[in-house]
């Protein structure tokens, strides 16, 4: 007969998770302990241990606090006073057997007074489980008696080391999980606010008032009826929370995963209007119950009586403001008509760091549902709001701020998105408690920023405009830089924020990821990558500021993105963006806002002629310097051309295996420039260090006259020659000559022509003897770039000159990225940009060789 209290508490577990959120513990309760009654009763009348039952069956745990899930535990513990007889230890397995059977899990203890109690003193976790000691069965007289050996041998002795206990447990709780009100995927039982806040208070209650329900706390006076009231509606919210949560997940799970949040916001019955639920304002109910519930804990805790029974005293620190136990309260006369009020009263919280108690906090709570965008329109509570910010501990302030729901009131736009789950998935926190992470590490700079920021960047994070950019950066519809920038610029407006500061808010804002972005996901050996941030960021001190808002923000999103290899590679992103800065001055930010508006101006024509998808991809993969030196008609038909090598290449590689496809594969282009009166040659190929020797090669071999010439490598892999003649050899149609040019490079570019073979007899001597010697200017610079080692020469000019500077790069193993040419009155002008495995020449031997080897080379030698 008692299993059918099992049968009927194990329809619970069966529940949909809508039928879950009108769960009631106290009726689950009453099946377990009917359950428990009547198999003891069972087991005792067979033993013959009905009138004389050597032992209390006790409930611990959740099942002993009256409130479990359908999921948790069932703890019990048996107490006995002495030695337990033989017999007795029998009852385990035809107590327990029947839960086990159906899946119930269940954690059982033997123990005698002795035992229990010295654990008791030693433990904590052991000292806890006896607050929540409920009798089940079995003998009461024992039960009692134990109770009272606990209070009077145990209990009495353990206040203050009890107190110090909660405080340590909460710290560790708060580095394990976290604030429950701050996070996306929040505990709802171990973080701070969570359910363990309401047992702790309890416990607490229980220790120092000999009262461990709410109803006895406030029956002693410990806590007012309203507190209660507030205090039962959040814990009972909370609890409803979790067992949707267990119910969803068929398990005992109290992480809100982000994923799970729409089906318990549903069971819960947040809905948005269409169908869909409401998850901004189910976490924002959920939020409330965490700060409530931590409010509740945390006063609670700081006014318990100390050994003399005396409650902490209030002493008055401002006109209407009383602190105690580190905490304000108002004084009996003081009201918050206005806010001002409000504001002045934060502004004390801010300045002597002192937060707010939960009464205090009602308070506030109460009054700003009377008021909406305080801050526009009104010059004082403006100021009094941006002393908070500049206040020591505004940090702490502003998440008081948040919870009372009075930061929404002076932002109502931080308000719409205060509960918002970012997209993205690194977000530990909801992008309210984001930006305050992000200002509370900018704060704290000084002492908390690595070593690798210098002081003055260090002092960035007091600026009164990179804490407005933390504030305000999360702003705005959805997770977009643009919705943040135009809701964030309208703010500002309202404000009446002078221009100037205006904008360093606004560039902060909408540039917060750049550094980071390029560190992760670019070359930053790439030039034409850091000129585009210099380009956006545009001074060194704007620089310094973003420097350190990309770290508080990426560590206030997650620890994942400032790993110390991403600190190194956004730090030497950073050195190099600098260095551009400081050396171009006025001049580099001209080139770089240029770059940014033919960018501009090259996506929206790429996008009109071939698509969204293929503007994106050479956006991506063109060169700044490119950009900037080609202009747009041009850039479009190189586009078409680098399009058709990307279909030729891939219809090569499937023709031929083995990874030898694209090859000799290349795109040509013959056009007459009628403006410049000159002849265009465009030849685009994949990438290849024998590139440029084999193409200016084969120009030479078939006496083309080169005027000048201009080489780009992408980013892509491709790279594209452009050479201008004045006129073409009339030896034969120009049509042939230029099939044959594609037919040499072809073949050299595979290995069929040996250019060198061929071009030794045909490429004149070069100048000798003195003439020669001061002919020759060869200059190599290492300063003018981070990236490249840049090689400008002067020489007298002769056929295959171009070739044999390339193949001199080539036989070194070093990669040409640019080079322009340029031959005027029988000289020729050479600039070429050089790496070696990925950057510059560093090693001077190196630098000293090619130096040795471009001059034999002109020479002759």
């Amino acid at each position: 007969m008692s299993e059918r209290h099992l049968e009927r508490a194990l329809q619970y577990r069966s529940c949909t998770p809508e039928e879950a959120a009108d769960f009631r513990p106290s009726e689950y309760v009453q099946l377990l302990d009917g359950y428990f009654g009547e198999r003891l009763q069972e087991l005792l009348y067979r033993a013959g241990l009905q009138r004389n039952c050597p032992f209390a069956l006790c409930a611990v745990g959740s099942y002993g606090r009256r409130n479990p899930s359908v999921f948790s535990d069932v703890e019990l513990v048996l107490v006995y006073p002495g030695k337990l007889p033989a017999e007795s230890l029998d009852f385990a397995p035809q107590l327990f057997a029947p839960l086990w059977d159906r899946g119930f899990e269940v954690r059982h203890a033997f123990r005698s007074y002795r035992e229990i109690l010295s654990e008791s003193r030693k433990d904590f976790r052991v000292f806890t489980s006896l607050l929540d000691l409920r009798f089940i069965g079995g003998s009461e007289e024992i039960f009692e008696e134990f109770c009272e050996q606990f209070q009077t041998k145990v209990l009495k002795k353990k206040h203050r080391a009890f107190l110090s206990f909660v405080k340590k447990n909460v710290g560790t709780r708060r580095r394990r999980s976290g604030s429950a009100a701050e996070r996306v995927e929040p505990d709802l039982k171990e973080s701070v606010g969570g359910l363990r806040d309401v047992q702790q208070l309890r416990w607490l209650g229980q220790v120092f008032y000999g009262a461990g329900s709410f109803e006895g706390l406030t029956e002693c006076g410990a806590l007012d009826a309203e507190s209660r009231r507030v205090l039962e509606e959040q814990w009972a919210f909370l609890s409803h929370t979790r067992q949707v949560l267990h119910t969803l997940n068929g398990a005992r799970q109290d992480v809100l995963r982000r994923e799970d949040i729409p089906a318990v916001a549903g069971a819960l019955g947040f809905e948005d209007g269409q169908g869909k639920a409401d998850q901004l304002a189910f976490m924002g109910r959920l939020s409330q119950a965490f700060v409530a519930i931590q409010a509740a804990r945390e006063t609670f805790s700081r006014q318990l009586p100390n050994a003399e029974g005396e409650i902490p005293a209030r002493t008055s620190i401002a006109p209407g403001v009383e602190l105690s136990g580190d905490e304000l309260f108002l004084g009996e006369e003081k009201t918050l008509e206005s806010p001002e009020d409000v504001l002045w009263l934060f502004g004390v919280s801010a300045r002597e760091g002192v937060l707010l108690a939960w009464p205090t906090q009602r308070e506030v709570i109460s009054r700003s549902a009377d008021w909406k965008d305080v801050l526009t329109g009104a010059p004082e509570a403006l100021e009094l709001f941006r002393n908070i910010l500049q206040a020591g501990n505004a940090e702490d302030t502003l998440v008081q701020m948040m919870e009372t729901g009075f930061l929404g009131v002076c932002i109502p736009e931080l308000a719409a998105v205060q509960y918002r789950v970012p997209t993205m998935q690194e977000h530990v926190f909801t992008s309210g408690r984001h930006c305050l992470a992000t200002l509370h590490l900018l704060a704290q700079a000084e002492k908390r920023a690595p070593e690798a920021f210098k002081e003055e960047q260090r002092r960035c994070g007091q600026e009164e405009t990179v804490l407005l950019a933390a504030l305000l950066h999360a702003i705005g519809p959805g997770d977009a830089n643009q919705g943040a920038e135009d809701t964030v610029e309208q703010l500002l407006e309202r404000w009446k924020m002078p221009r100037e500061q205006a904008e360093d808010i606004l560039f902060l804002v909408t540039r917060r990821t750049v550094l980071l972005d390029v560190a992760r996901h670019r070359d930053t050996n790439d030039e034409s990558e850091i000129a585009r941030c210099a380009a956006l960021i545009g001074s060194p001190e704007r620089l310094d500021r973003l420097y350190l808002f990309t770290w508080a923000h990426a560590r206030a999103t997650s620890p994942k993105l400032w790993t110390r290899s991403i600190a190194q590679h956004v730090a030497d992103l950073v050195a190099k963006v600098r260095r551009m800065l400081e050396s171009g001055g006025e001049k580099a930010a001209g080139l770089g806002n240029e770059l940014l508006d033919k960018r501009r101006r090259l996506y929206e024509a790429l996008e009109k002629q071939s698509g969204e998808e293929l503007a994106q991809d050479m956006l991506e993969a063109v060169p700044a310097r490119y950009i900037l030196s080609v202009e747009l008609p041009d850039i479009l038909r190189h586009a078409e051309m680098l399009q058709k090598l990307k279909a030729a290449v891939e219809q090569d590689q499937r023709i031929k295996p083995g990874g030898r496809g694209g090859a000799g594969v290349i795109v040509r282009d013959l056009r007459f420039d009628s403006l410049e009166d000159e002849w265009e040659f465009c030849v685009a190929a994949q990438y290849s260090p024998d590139f440029a020797a084999a193409v200016s090669g084969v120009m030479a071999l078939m006496e083309i006259p080169v005027q000048s010439a201009v080489s780009f490598v992408w980013r892509n892999g491709s790279v594209l020659h452009i050479f201008r003649m004045k006129s073409l050899p009339e030896s034969m149609p120009r049509d042939e000559l230029f099939s044959r040019v594609e037919i040499s490079l072809r073949s050299a570019l595979t290995g069929r022509l040996a250019l060198d073979t061929h071009l030794e007899s045909d490429i004149p001597e070069p100048c000798s003897g003195k003439d020669a010697e001061t002919g020759v200017e060869l200059g190599v610079d290492n300063d003018d770039s981070a990236f490249h080692t840049v090689l400008e020469m002067n020489a007298p000019f002769r056929r295959g000159l171009m070739y044999l500077c390339a193949r001199v790069f080539r036989d070194m193993g070093m990669d040409l990225v640019f080079s322009r040419v340029r031959r005027q009155a029988g000289r020729c002008r050479m600039e070429y940009f050089v790496r070696e495995s990925g950057k510059r020449i560093e090693a001077k031997n190196r630098l000293d060789d090619v130096r040795k080897r471009l001059f034999a080379m002109t020479l002759g030698e």
